[in-house]
């Protein structure tokens, strides 16, 4: 699991759930920016981070013009 179900909210656990879910591929390069400036610890590597969404069925979105 990529997160901790117990720190989520009533709100964020229903948008979750039942739902077509993607990420942006902005927002894993962002996280890995983070990471290196030392702003954010991760608990798995970025790479990690998009299998484990595939393997839940979300979607990474490409940047297209």
């Amino acid at each position: 699991m990529l997160y901790d179900v117990r720190q989520l909210s009533a709100e964020a656990l229903k948008a979750l759930s039942g739902n077509d879910s993607c990420v942006s591929i902005a927002s894993l390069w962002e996280m890995s920016i983070k990471q290196t400036l030392g702003k954010i610890t991760l608990p798995h590597t970025i790479p990690q981070i998009a299998e484990k969404c595939g393997q839940m069925g979300v979607d990474i979105l490409s940047i297209t013009p």
